[in-house]
């Protein structure tokens, strides 16, 4: 009775152990779980999406023909509103499921903190003036006090995965220091006494992200979002309207998905 020994090719076992190790990477499993832990918003925004633009849409929606075009126009109202609150925050909804799940890897002691930090961190890159179109009007003007949805949506995913990572971990370090915990004394209730706790950390790490987003805007004459796309999101879209580029992306996406990391 002959026993056959399989043996692994060495090239599959060196790219396997870097798939395992990249899997269990703390900064890859923070963004596939804040990822994964955000479908329910995609999944209610694509219904809402079908709706309006398939079902009920005034201009040759599939019930166009027996409603009047005002009614239609109406409906479609409620489903840009729950857009709003889901595909339209979407990066907003991100950073906080990403800093939860970080921030429960390294042992933060309330992970709620670090979802607070990174939405605080998110405004706080925000452009203080932005370029807005009034309905009816043909020229932007520009607008301050508004947060346009162009920035929080899926535009400002990139912004949303660096500002809750790095504020994560900035306020998670800070709060494991002793000396800059503030502890009271007495009988105080644990809501209190954590937050008491966080207080140094979390006015830190804000104030640490107004700087970097001042002296970004002083040295480039752009802002954070704008710098981002510049140097990131541009350069990718472009990856996407090429035919090599095309292929080469499907290529290592189904490379990555093959391999666990997706």
């Amino acid at each position: 009775m002959t026993t056959q020994v399989k043996q692994t090719n060495p090239f599959l076992k060196k790219l396997s152990d870097f798939a395992q190790a990249a899997a269990s990477q703390r900064y890859f499993r923070a963004m596939r779980d804040g990822f994964v832990s955000s479908v329910p918003f995609l999944v209610l925004a694509g219904l809402m999406i079908l709706i309006n633009n398939v079902i009920i849409s005034p201009d040759g929606g599939w019930i166009a023909g027996f409603v009047n075009h005002g009614t239609l126009a109406t409906w479609q109202e409620l489903g840009n509103k729950i857009i709003n609150g889901s595909l339209n925050c979407y990066s907003l909804l991100i950073a906080i499921m990403i800093a939860y799940s970080l921030g429960t890897s390294r042992k933060a002691e309330s992970p709620i903190f670090c979802s607070a930090v990174a939405v605080g961190t998110i405004f706080t890159l925000m452009p203080l003036v932005n370029a807005v179109v009034p309905n009816g009007a043909e020229k932007a003007v520009e607008v301050g006090g508004i947060l346009p949805f162009s920035l929080l949506g899926t535009s400002g995913i990139f912004v949303a995965i660096f500002a809750s990572m790095l504020s994560t971990e900035l306020f998670v370090w800070l709060s494991k220091n002793d000396k800059l915990k503030i502890k009271l004394t007495g009988t105080v209730p644990p809501a209190v006494a954590q937050s008491f706790n966080a207080l140094t950390a979390i006015i830190i790490t804000l104030v640490a992200a107004g700087f970097v987003s001042f002296g970004i805007h002083q040295l480039t004459n752009l802002e954070v979002h704008a710098l981002i796309n510049k140097v990131i999101q541009a350069p990718m879209v472009g990856l996407t309207t090429s035919l090599p580029g095309f292929i080469i992306l499907c290529f290592f996406t189904n490379l990555l998905f093959a391999l666990g990391i997706h």
